[in-house]
């Protein structure tokens, strides 16, 4: 067997990272190819049966029109900043706190979800997001970051990725994503439902985990 997956950008790629291995191991048997694509294309390949099933983040149920989904779990976002910066030793800010202050983001052609939901989320704080760099991806990100040109925001699963740099969570309630499994209804390839259910085991597994 055979299953094809989509996945939206490096806020789901770690999971996948983890998972694949030890999926591969326990069925050599399935043979698993991978793409990285935009919401808009993720969906348009699921609908037209081109791949099996899409991992995507940063985005309402509103996407899932004629699409099963389940969310595997809400993750906090979190704000960086360079040591230097003065908000870098607050246990929790508020986006109010944050209006004004220089900010970094995806830029809206590199990844137009992202940027969208995190202009959402400020003007949903009615606080103003002061966007002073757009970037492509979060290695330059973080390189801003590192040299105090503001702060930038990520999921907490990709704290990983710092160092030497300050993380600080985001209190207010809408300051979270969901990472959303989909795929289509009545897709027939039946090692669809062998690699979600393999998955969604590992989730539940890992969530105990971290609760320990």
């Amino acid at each position: 067997g055979q299953v094809s997956i989509g996945f939206l950008g490096a806020a789901v790629q770690p999971f996948l990272s983890r998972f694949i291995p030890e999926f591969s191991a326990e069925h050599p048997q399935i043979k698993l190819s991978f793409s990285c694509d935009n919401l808009d294309v993720l969906t348009k390949r699921l609908n037209e049966d081109q791949i099996d099933l899409g991992f995507v983040t940063h985005v309402d149920s509103s996407f899932f029109s004629g699409l099963q989904s389940e969310t595997l779990l809400k993750d906090r976002l979190v704000a960086v900043f360079s040591p230097d910066n003065p908000l870098a030793s607050k246990d929790q800010l508020y986006l109010k706190e944050l209006s004004g202050v220089p900010g970094i983001t995806f830029s809206r052609q590199s990844n137009p979800i992202t940027y969208e939901f995190h202009q959402q989320l400020f003007k949903k704080a009615n606080t103003k997001y002061n966007i002073v760099q757009e970037v492509p991806n979060i290695e330059t990100a973080l390189f801003f970051v590192s040299i105090n040109k503001g702060f930038f925001i990520i999921p907490s699963h990709l704290e990983f990725m710092i160092e030497d740099l300050s993380l600080v969570p985001l209190a207010d309630e809408e300051c979270n994503i969901s990472l959303n499994l989909l795929w289509k209804k009545n897709n027939p390839n039946p090692s669809l439902p062998v690699f979600r259910k393999a998955f969604m085991s590992y989730m539940q597994n890992a969530k105990s985990r971290d609760s320990e």
